[in-house]
């Protein structure tokens, strides 16, 4: 019922804990898994998801853009070339 309220909360308690980089990468590539629930079908269609659903997507994707916020701007264009078609504009 309120998975995207801890979906946040350990994003939020990831970020305010310092720890290692490789811990927020893991976090942010489970993240990513949740939110993709929302990327467009392999026929370009848009997925339906329920309200609840698009708040944990919602969630997820805040706690992702948060957690980035920690990485080194090289990295974050590493991040960005290696997936080139996903996150093409």
């Amino acid at each position: 019922m309120f998975l995207f309220q801890c979906c946040w909360a350990l994003g939020l308690c990831c970020f305010l804990s310092g720890g290692e980089m490789a811990d927020v990468v893991q976090l942010m590539e489970s993240f990513e898994t949740v939110f993709s629930g929302s990327y467009l079908k392999g026929n370009g269609t848009v997925p339906v998801v329920s309200a609840e659903l698009a708040s944990l997507h919602a969630a997820a994707l805040s706690a992702w853009n948060l957690l980035l916020t920690l990485m080194a701007p090289c990295d974050i264009y590493e991040l960005m070339s290696e997936d080139s078609d996903e996150f093409a504009p």
